[in-house]
């Protein structure tokens, strides 16, 4: 995704990404951890599957590492606290088309969030046995060895960030006003009046002045050619999107940024998701895609 960015997106560009920390998505208080006997892999964002090339996976299991540790500055390493994952994606044939080190956000004994290689390559999709794949995740840790079947796709799988850490309900967002006296105001769209889990749509008065919304989510950038391609709807009507691209502050972290029009003054809660369409890129046309993100909410008073 490449766009230039207007100066008013700048300014929102300094906020802090709202309800991301180094933990990244999906904690404790996110999904239920799986009991499957081997690694379940997913979207940081939406917490469901499948995952696409450039997006920010949470690896839920067990023995993974013997305490927490978190990256602490970029580029992200590829051994984190003992612990390192390698992406592969192999053909029919069992023949690797792809492998590469998973750069490395966080780790624990019960959970490690990573970002899928951006280079990861897919087989065409025009059909036949060429186009079968398979990918799955070897982990190596300081108890041994572990692998992750994963459900990747040669298609985006956007996913937006949630204030709940859950996938789910209120967004992790923020709300920016442009006032007429020329100064301007960010929030976070959500209360949190018990901390994670206890988040509910905080009231949004779009009639103060200029105002957007700021979505954060994952595997989208790699895959969309903003303007084109990309739309962002709240309800039933699409939002006007003046900036659309990777964020400075995380690798594989997205940034949305959208007009909020005085015309939804009253609307309540408001459904938000962001479309993706488009053609793969490398294979041939009729490699097309038309995706939608996980739902998330806002309320406009």
């Amino acid at each position: 995704m490449r766009t230039s960015k207007p100066l008013w997106a700048a300014t929102i560009l300094m906020a802090t990404a709202a309800g991301l920390s180094a933990q990244f998505g999906l904690g404790d208080e996110g999904l239920p951890r799986s009991t499957a006997p081997t690694p379940q892999v997913l979207s940081a964002a939406s917490g469901t599957a499948p995952v696409s090339a450039g997006s920010i996976v949470s690896i839920y299991g067990s023995n993974f590492a013997n305490g927490a540790a978190s990256a602490t500055m970029l580029p992200l390493p590829v051994v984190l606290g003992g612990v390192s994952a390698k992406f592969t994606v192999v053909n029919i044939l069992d023949q690797p088309l792809f492998t590469g080190a998973m750069p490395l956000f966080y780790v624990s004994p019960a959970q490690i969030n990573a970002q899928v290689p951006t280079g990861a390559n897919f087989p065409p999709c025009n059909g036949g046995s060429g186009s079968v794949y398979s990918t799955s995740i070897q982990i190596t840790t300081p108890s041994g060895e572990q692998t992750a079947t994963v459900n990747a796709t040669a298609a985006p799988a956007p996913g937006l960030f949630t204030a709940n850490e859950t996938g789910k309900g209120v967004a992790a967002a923020q709300f920016v006003t442009n006032l007429p006296n020329g100064t301007q105001t960010i929030a976070y769209v959500a209360e949190c009046p018990g901390g994670t889990g206890t988040c509910v749509p905080a009231p949004l008065n779009v009639t103060l002045g200029t105002s957007a919304l700021v979505l954060w989510g994952t595997g989208i950038s790699e895959y969309s050619s903003f303007p084109q391609g990309l739309t962002v709807m709240a309800g039933n009507q699409p939002l006007q999107v003046f900036y659309a691209g990777p964020s400075a502050q995380y690798a594989g972290l997205d940034q949305i940024n959208a007009w909020l029009p005085a015309s939804l003054a009253g609307s309540g809660i408001l459904n938000v998701s962001v479309m993706l369409s488009g053609t793969t890129l490398g294979v041939e046309s009729t490699c097309s895609f038309n995706v939608t993100s996980n739902v998330v909410t806002i309320d406009i008073e």
